[in-house]
């Protein structure tokens, strides 16, 4: 990535919704995790915007902000029109006034230039047989030239006004300045990143969202500051230039519109734009000069700029704002040529696959035909064979298809069941049997088609089975008795809340049971046995032992005697 958006792989949870919410699915999946094909990407901001992680966010300069800050450098602010919206609530000149507190020593607005533009609108306009889109939003220029760069010549060879702005501060202001944009739009990051030359554009893009984490790490509340004014407003006429058809206005086609026989068009929001270019592509309107918003309502809706205020309500207070504006007496106007932008073909033509290949991926997903297909979208891509060419193209996974990794869990859950050793049982919290698995079925000699659907107390005591549904506490490895005593098992029983069905697995125990028994009844045999045998032995041992005495005082009697008669013969 160009230092635009950071994917955080660790929080991706693999749910596909920022790639279904892209329209030129510049997403990529690997190992379950979303990155960015920044062949694609348009920067447009809305995987930020929907991510329900927080796993994508605009990459944030902060570290570069604060070594210009304590730097000997002047710094200037190039302060996007829509900024009023971003702060609902603040007065304007109380965000200029928590600008200069956070170290910024000049502070423009950027639709300052945006007059400049329009005029060069103006100028193209003139003895021209194609439309004229309009090449103010980033996100729009790399859209032509990532996905439609057969329309380039249709795009206008015009800088942004914040390109415009940036450069003309440089040339302005006095010594050694740096310029940070700042405003609600991503892509700007990119733009600034294209154009090598480092004295014709801003040093720094934040975004509004960033610009409050700025204010709250320095403890500045806005709404307890004066207000102080901008040090280079934009005029009345060019102030809603964040709003859709601001271009328009600016460019006088509203005031002219009864008297010209130009035809323009204003249009805004990803899906109304790749509409409009291709009904451009194909000649099918008649267009003199297009404005194009990549953002639904324009830059105020973008992905940097974040409230609860609906469009209407945010365009509301540009106007608001419009009515206390000031002319601006300062002249930083600048030579038509500085404004010329060379637009270039970027787009990446991936490898395409054979239809055999195609087939291939499809089968191995579970699609043998087209009536397998189901186009569901919740891989994110609006069909399966639109899915398989990125499998193709080393952009998704197969097992980004949720019908597929449904069914094959499902499968692997069913093949589990059916071919477990143990029997295995499913009620509802009625006690109504939802599955009685083949070893369930043969250990109490019944048929599927006999259980499924009827009460379990038809078929077993089910009093296990309440117990554990009313206490909601499982039992473990519990021997119980069924079919009168005649059989033995060693039950498990829990509760699945999610899906309110009590799981019972049998393991039949009842030939272990009576092998214990037997096993039990011989011990006790056995013991008896041993205990007459050592009665017995004990009554030998005691009458050995009375003979053994009678004999040992016998001896040593005659032993003694024999030690006298030795001792006399000496």
């Amino acid at each position: 990535m160009k230092n635009v958006i950071e994917v955080r792989k660790a929080v991706c949870k693999d749910c596909h919704r920022c790639l279904r919410e892209c329209e030129v699915s510049a997403i990529g999946f690997e190992d379950n995790q979303a990155w960015i094909i920044e062949e694609k990407c348009i920067y447009c901001g809305n995987c930020v915007k929907v991510c329900p992680q927080g796993a994508k966010r605009p990459v944030f300069p902060q570290k570069k902000l604060a070594a210009y800050l304590s730097s000997e450098s002047k710094l200037a602010v190039s302060l996007a029109p829509s900024f009023i919206s971003a702060f609902p609530g603040i007065e304007p000149g109380k965000i200029i006034s928590g600008l200069r507190k956070l170290g910024f020593d000049f502070i423009g607005e950027t639709a300052s230039a945006a007059s400049d533009v329009v005029k060069e609108f103006n100028n193209l306009l003139s003895n021209r047989d194609i439309p004229l889109i309009s090449s103010c939003c980033p996100s729009l220029v790399n859209l032509i030239e990532k996905h439609y760069p057969e329309l380039l010549d249709c795009l206008a060879p015009v800088v942004s006004p914040m390109i415009l702005h940036a450069n003309q501060l440089k040339k302005q202001l006095v010594g050694d300045w740096k310029v940070i944009f700042i405003g609600p739009c991503l892509a700007k990051q990119d733009e600034m990143l294209k154009i090598e030359n480092k004295q014709k554009r801003p040093d720094l893009v934040l975004t509004f969202e960033q610009l409050k984490t700025l204010f709250q790490e320095n403890n500045i509340n806005l709404a307890a500051l004066e207000i102080e004014e901008m040090d280079q407003p934009c005029s009345v006429e060019i102030a809603n230039y964040a709003l859709t058809g601001g271009a328009l206005k600016a460019a006088g086609f509203f005031e002219r519109e009864k008297n010209d026989s130009k035809t323009v068009y204003s249009v805004s929001g990803q899906q109304d734009i790749l509409a409009f270019l291709e009904d451009i592509k194909n000649e099918r309107v008649n267009a003199d000069f297009v404005e194009m918003l990549a953002c639904q309502g324009g830059c105020i809706n973008g992905p940097g700029l974040k409230n609860n205020y609906s469009i209407p309500a945010r365009k509301k207070m540009i106007n608001d704002y419009m009515k206390d504006k000031y002319t601006n007496d300062l002249d930083f106007s600048d030579p038509i040529l500085s404004k010329k932008q060379v637009h270039q073909n970027r787009k990446k033509l991936f490898s395409l696959p054979t239809e055999n290949e195609i087939r291939k991926i499809l089968k191995e997903i579970g699609k043998y035909t087209t009536e397998d297909e189901t186009n569901c979208g919740g891989c994110g891509y609006n069909s399966c064979r639109e899915k398989a060419i990125a499998v193709y193209q080393g952009l998704a996974e197969k097992k980004m298809c949720i019908p597929y990794m449904k069914a094959r869990a499902e499968s692997l859950s069913h093949i589990i069941v059916e071919s477990s050793h143990n029997a295995i049982i499913v009620v509802n919290d009625d006690m109504i049997v939802q599955k009685f698995n083949p070893v369930a079925e043969k250990l109490f000699n019944m048929s599927s088609t006999r259980t499924k659907g009827k009460n379990l107390n038809k078929f077993l005591d089910i009093t296990s089975f309440q117990q554990v549904w009313r206490q909601r506490k499982s039992i473990i490895h519990q021997i119980a008795t069924y079919n009168e005593g005649e059989l033995v098992v060693d039950q498990t029983i829990f509760v699945v809340e999610e899906h309110h069905v009590i799981v019972g697995i049998l393991t039949d125990v009842t030939e272990q049971e009576k092998q214990k028994k037997h096993f039990k009844e011989m011990k006790k045999m056995a013991a008896a046995k041993a205990n007459d045998v050592v009665h017995k032995q004990m009554k030998i041992v005691q009458e050995i032992a009375g003979l053994l005495g009678e004999t040992t005082v016998e001896t040593k009697a005659a032993l003694y005697e024999l030690t006298d008669l030795i001792k006399a013969g000496e």
